[in-house]
């Protein structure tokens, strides 16, 4: 956690400023203050607990191998709108809405995707289903073009490895 906890330190241009000199100002003693109170902020935030189970799950779960010639684009709708799709067992799924409004953000180990123009109840669907099909996201989205939407989104999501073509 604490090999965690200084690359998130890292990221911040406080953290990685150097302190003032010479050592012995108050100036330092301002600046290693202000440090501390950040800390204790990150440490008391309500987020802090669940962004490191997800980076923690990221780094111990495998990722769901290659599913080749799917996932590089060919013959994933063998069977149409009739073709299955999978999800991987045993990956926690985090989505969270774009600020905006305008969609979601999905993150499955450790791969980052934005789905933008679909409603929630497709989104929840599409994640808590082992299996489902074309037609399932037809009607899960009946607004929604076969051609023109669903199958761009679907190939999407399988050839960065987000679903997978199901046997």
């Amino acid at each position: 956690m604490l090999e965690w906890l200084v690359s998130e330190l890292r990221q911040k241009e406080e953290w990685r400023k150097s302190l003032p000199l010479p050592v012995e100002t108050a100036l330092v003693k301002d600046s290693v203050d202000s440090l501390i109170q950040d800390l204790e902020r990150l440490l008391a935030s309500n987020n802090i607990r669940e962004d490191f189970i997800n980076y923690f799950e990221n780094i111990v779960k495998p990722s769901a191998r290659y599913s080749f010639p799917y996932q590089a684009g060919f013959n994933i709708f063998r069977q149409g709108s009739e073709t299955k799709f999978k999800n991987p067992k045993l990956q926690r799924v985090k989505i969270s809405e774009i600020p905006d409004g305008s969609g979601y953000k999905i993150i499955v180990a450790g791969k980052e995707i934005t789905l933008r123009g679909v409603p929630e109840s497709f989104v929840i669907k599409l994640f808590s289903q082992d299996f489902f099909t074309g037609t399932d996201v037809m009607n899960w989205l009946p607004d929604f073009d076969w051609e023109i939407d669903i199958v761009p989104l679907l190939t999407r999501l399988v050839t960065e490895g987000i679903i997978f073509v199901g046997n």
